[in-house]
């Protein structure tokens, strides 16, 4: 192909001797020995079970987001932090998750990662504070980080040909999209019968199920070669992403220049300067810099990152707006977001037709565009638009993303060899994950802080003036914006709600504008990463041969 997905292990291996140690595994005849087709597509469906049960809790619990606020009297902050718990714990986790399996098998990481998420929610079901809540979805998010890469390590040792597991990883990328789809559907079912805590019978269900499935018909491997746990790289990196996302909402909640606010992002620059420090001199590092070599597997790292950002942080603007402008119950919630993920699960197997003719950097650019014309398509929306108003936008949103997805992964994980795909894999879903945790702490410390600020001009609008004005934006600093918004008003009710529904719209499009303006730059970026060597080199060729050769470098071999 025209554009550099090395399948060699040189193309990925470090410094300090992992060059012999990687053509050592080269020579290994039995480590890349196919699994039989029958069984490759067992363990395909089994990791794609698990894949389906790590999102659950997502979609779940973002649908309950507008409910949580009200039950347990959450301020917006608070409702960051459940959202972002979950996805930080995966963040902080898939790395080492990734070394583990590599190491001591990745059917036991794979098992594991199965019974965190029934104990997390378990704790959820119990869950009658946020506090407790918050923990759940930690550990929860932990079961999740141990079921990504081990996932996706156990098909690519199965199916160690690149071309052959771009169909199976397909499969994979789509039960992402039809977790999240399950996750919304029966959260919003029980929202809309029994109390919020329900939500976590589906995830208790289907975990315990698929645990006992997979300790049944799952087949375990591992990597040939020993590897150790990094813990220095390890704890620097989980500081790292907790400090910034902590950052990031303090600042978001009491202001950029805050103590507490100023304390988390250096405490990030700090653990990240000594986290690239121990990668590089670490015997066995936690996530091989060198990786990175690749052109292929960095820009599938960037568009991954920015892809979740959107993803998340989407949702969760969204869902509070469905919630507390347009008063939706659960179950109208969960419609809306269903339709996204459904479009995902549909995307996911053109993308895989689509990479036999097309480069993945070609299918990840013009997703990205896809779902950045998707976000910029909310700007005109309304507090009165109706289910179909909103049915396009968000199946064209989950459409782009599900192309997305399906070329990111494969790309990332066909950069290295088989040997390095757990690494390679934990080291993708890592960062993408931390890309997800920042989208509800950007996007919801943006949406907060713009209706804030725009409210007293809605208010003002909307006749609200004097005392009755300055009684309302005391209300929203007790209880923040969702809280707020839920309360009666007495004889300015109708009045203030409006104001806080044009203050929230107004938000809503920021935020949205944003998040479409985050991912046409990871096109550029993607784009600048894979092709800027060529499109900058300087070409002796002119004329209609040039750019008859310029055309056909896009195209992959035959």
């Amino acid at each position: 192909m025209a554009t550099n997905f090395p399948v060699h292990p040189s193309a990925a291996l470090g410094h300090h001797g992992r060059h012999e140690r990687g053509h050592a595994q080269d020579r290994d005849p039995g480590a890349a020995r196919p699994a039989p087709a029958g069984r490759a597509w067992v363990t395909t469906l089994i990791a794609s079970l698990g894949v389906i049960v790590a999102y659950l809790p997502f979609t779940g619990t973002t649908t309950a987001l507008p409910t949580i606020a009200q039950q347990l009297h959450a301020s917006t902050s608070d409702l960051q932090w459940v959202s972002d718990l979950f996805v930080i714990a995966m963040a902080a986790a898939v790395l080492p998750a990734g070394v583990v399996g590599d190491v001591h098998g990745r059917k036991k990481v794979f098992l594991a990662g199965l019974g965190l998420t029934l104990a997390g929610s378990v704790t959820g079901m119990a869950a009658h504070d946020v506090h407790v809540l918050w923990i759940a979805e930690a550990v929860m998010g932990c079961g999740a980080a141990a079921l990504l890469p081990s996932s996706l390590a156990l098909i690519s040792h199965a199916v160690p040909d690149p071309r052959a597991r771009a169909r199976h990883i397909a499969a994979w990328a789509g039960a992402l999209g039809l977790g999240m789809a399950l996750g919304a559907v029966s959260a919003g079912t029980i929202l809309d019968h029994a109390q919020w805590r329900w939500i976590f019978v589906p995830v208790t269900a289907a975990a315990a199920v698929f645990l006992l499935i997979a300790v049944l018909a799952l087949t375990d491997s591992r990597a040939p070669a020993g590897r150790t746990l990094d813990w220095y790289g390890q704890v620097l990196a989980a500081t790292a992403v907790v400090a910034l996302i902590y950052g990031v909402i303090e600042g978001g909640s009491t202001g950029w220049g805050g103590a507490h606010a100023v304390a988390g992002f250096a405490i990030a620059a700090v653990a990240l300067f000594g986290f690239v420090a121990v990668e590089l001199n670490v015997g066995s590092p936690m996530l091989d810099l060198a990786l990175f070599r690749s052109r292929g597997y960095t820009g599938a790292v960037v568009i991954a990152t920015v892809g979740m950002f959107a993803l998340t942080g989407s949702l969760f603007v969204l869902s509070l707006y469905f919630g507390t402008v347009q008063h939706l119950s659960g179950l109208d919630i969960a419609w809306r977001i269903v339709i996204a993920c459904a479009a995902m699960v549909v995307a996911g197997p053109i993308a895989g037709i689509l990479m036999r003719a097309l480069s993945p950097v070609v299918l990840m650019v013009a997703a990205l565009g896809i779902t950045a014309g998707a976000l910029c398509w909310f700007v005109s929306f309304d507090p009165a638009a109706g289910f179909w108003a909103t049915a396009g936008r968000m199946a064209l949103l989950g459409f782009g993303l599900g192309i997305l997805f399906t070329p990111m992964t494969a790309a990332a994980v066909s950069a290295v060899s088989h040997h390095q795909a757990g690494m390679a894999g934990a080291g993708l879903n890592a960062l993408r994950q931390t890309g997800g945790a920042l989208g509800p702490a950007v996007l919801g410390a943006l949406l907060t802080s713009h209706a804030a600020s725009s409210l007293p001009t809605a208010l003002a609008s909307h006749g609200v003036t004097g005392p009755s004005q300055a009684a309302v934006l005391g209300r929203v600093r007790q209880a923040g914006l969702s809280g707020a918004a839920a309360q009666p008003f007495g004889a300015h009710g109708a009045a203030v709600h409006s104001a806080f529904a044009a203050a929230l719209t107004h938000a809503m499009h920021i935020c949205t504008l944003v998040g479409a303006a985050a991912l046409l730059a990871a096109a550029l970026a993607g784009l600048l990463i894979e092709h800027g060597p060529r499109l900058f080199a300087r070409r002796p060729r002119s004329g209609a041969y040039a750019l008859g050769e310029s055309i056909a470098d896009t195209l992959p071999d035959s």
